[in-house]
């Protein structure tokens, strides 16, 4: 990103003065907030909300997404649970990469669909395994299919689990100096 040098100091000072105005009004409330580590992550970032018992809103740009676990497990099932939106996540991940890999050969793409299907492990709990069937709605030549799995194998969040990000899970008080 190519900004200017007085933009980037104004934008500085702007955090600066956040940062310090929090500051004050905690010590003024005589409590103390930490501030967000995700700054130092700023390329992209979502919220994930509780809106009720076990359910979630995730919102990033303009979209939205519920989460719920089923009734049996204490849920009301308005929506797909965390782990069946992670699995969703890779079809449409790897379905991405198969349509631009199809669209450089001509291939048809609308009907395609990527079955998964994966096992839990335990200790600790976890997905074990994931399978991901490809199932395009015409005959791939025999020729390009091997590039075409690699091409599947190179979506973002495969590789995201092949090479595992580093995950930081900590406290932060943002709402510490709102009235108890």
């Amino acid at each position: 990103m190519n900004i200017r040098p007085s933009i980037m100091k104004t934008l500085e000072k702007l955090s600066r003065h956040r940062s310090l105005a929090e500051s004050s009004l905690n010590k003024v409330l005589g409590e103390t907030c930490s501030s967000s580590n995700m700054q130092d992550l700023a390329e992209m970032s979502l919220a994930v909300r509780n809106i009720g018992g076990l359910k979630f809103s995730a919102q990033t740009r303009k979209h939205k997404v519920i989460f719920d676990q089923p009734k049996e497990e204490s849920g009301e099932d308005r929506g797909m649970t965390p782990v069946e939106l992670f699995i969703a996540s890779l079809g449409a991940c790897i379905g991405t990469y198969i349509v631009w890999f199809c669209e450089r050969h001509k291939i048809a793409t609308d009907g395609m669909r990527i079955d998964l299907s994966w096992a839990s492990g335990e200790n600790p709990t976890r997905i074990s395994r994931i399978r991901a069937n490809l199932n395009l709605p015409v005959k791939v030549p025999e020729s390009i299919r091997p590039a075409l799995v690699r091409a599947a194998k190179h979506c973002t969040i495969h590789n995201t689990l092949i090479h595992p990000p580093e995950v930081e899970i900590s406290l932060i008080q943002r709402h510490c100096y709102a009235r108890r």
